[in-house]
Parts: structure tokens; C-alpha cells; sequence
């Protein structure tokens, strides 16, 4: 049996930090736009786990089985668009 158990990571991807807000006032309301970053931390969290096999000169031919992580997207950027009237 192959036992594994993940590393325990931050949960920055729930709270952006808060960005840049650029300010129009227009003839009806104001408009703002945010631009802002999820994970801002860079943390390299995994989005897939899979095991992967390779053989070492010392293992005599033998498999070993590595557990290899993929991390899609290491941060994320946010945009958003509020009008105000």
C-alpha cells in the first residue's frame, strides 16, 4: 500500500487583496473599475496529484513510485466593474 498525505497550504485563494480602484465620475453616477490579485502569496498549491514511476540506477531496474503535483495557475488576477448611480 501506498500511503500519502498532502502538505497543508494557505487559503489565499478566498480574499483578494485590495487591488487598484480607478475612479470616474460621469454626468449619472461613477464608475469604478478594480483590479485586484487572488493568491497574492504565489503559494503553489495543487490543482492535480498523480503518481508517476521511475527507475534509479540504485533501485536495479526497479519502479519507484514519486508523486508528481501540478499547479495550474500559481495566482490569479481579478477584474471588476461597478456603477454607481
Amino acid at each position: 500500500t501506498f500511503k500519502y498525505m498532502f502538505m497543508s497550504h494557505y487559503a489565499t485563494e478566498v480574499c483578494k487583496c485590495p487591488g487598484f480602484n480607478f475612479h470616474k465620475k460621469t454626468k449619472h453616477g461613477e464608475r469604478i473599475w478594480n483590479v485586484s490579485i487572488m493568491n497574492a502569496y504565489n503559494s503553489l498549491n495543487p490543482n492535480h496529484v498523480f503518481i508517476d514511476y521511475y527507475t534509479d540506477e540504485q533501485s536495479e531496474g526497479k519502479k519507484i513510485p514519486v508523486i508528481q503535483k501540478v499547479t495550474l495557475l500559481p495566482f490569479l488576477p481579478s477584474f471588476s466593474y461597478t456603477y454607481k448611480f
